[in-house]
């Protein structure tokens, strides 16, 4: 059991770190500010994971962005990196209680309609904004508000969506050429 724990998050720290280099690649102009992109990917790895991981899922995420955040972000300022490493763990776990209490889904995703997958997203979107929002006005790495909780409600919202929907797709695909 605790070494099934332990590969989940391994995995999840190794894929959310290659979605992120693979975002730096394609969307890091999007970037206005340390973390705030207007198209962030990682986001929808973020909820995926933790919607099938759970708990496991949170730690590999939390732990990505903790080092991830140490590397690129906060200029080695490791509270910073260990805070907004805590809160990208964390939100998408706060979600998928606060949608399980509220949907009534299930921990096993049998039921997970498109209606369903979108309120999570938003869900998740809008507690991660202002988690992290918070903690970077207090550790005094945002000067416009507005514009950075803006900017990324709606990089993590279209991150999550694409990332999900493009799964959906990869299984969908997977399962007509008879992968599964």
């Amino acid at each position: 059991m605790i070494y099934q724990r332990l590969q989940i998050v391994a995995g999840t720290f190794v894929a959310y770190t290659l979605i992120f280099n693979i975002n730096q690649i394609f969307f890091g102009f999007t970037e206005i500010a340390d973390g705030v992109h207007w198209i962030y990917l990682p986001s929808g790895l973020r909820l995926m994971f933790v919607l099938i991981f759970g708990g496991a899922g949170a730690v590999g995420v939390g732990l990505a962005s903790i080092y991830l955040n140490s590397l690129f972000h906060f200029d080695g300022a490791l509270i910073s990196a260990v805070g907004a490493g805590v809160i990208s763990g964390l939100a998408p776990y706060l979600a998928r209680y606060v949608c399980h209490r509220k949907l009534d889904m299930d921990y096993k995703l049998t039921c997970l309609s498109v209606p369903k997958l979108l309120y999570v997203s938003l869900v998740f979107a809008l507690l991660s904004v202002c988690l992290h929002q918070l903690f970077y006005g207090w550790a005094g790495h945002t000067s416009d508000w507005v514009v950075s909780m803006g900017a990324m409600f709606l990089g993590d919202l279209m991150g999550t969506i694409t990332m999900l929907y493009l799964v959906k797709w990869v299984m969908l695909k997977a399962q007509w050429q008879g992968f599964w």
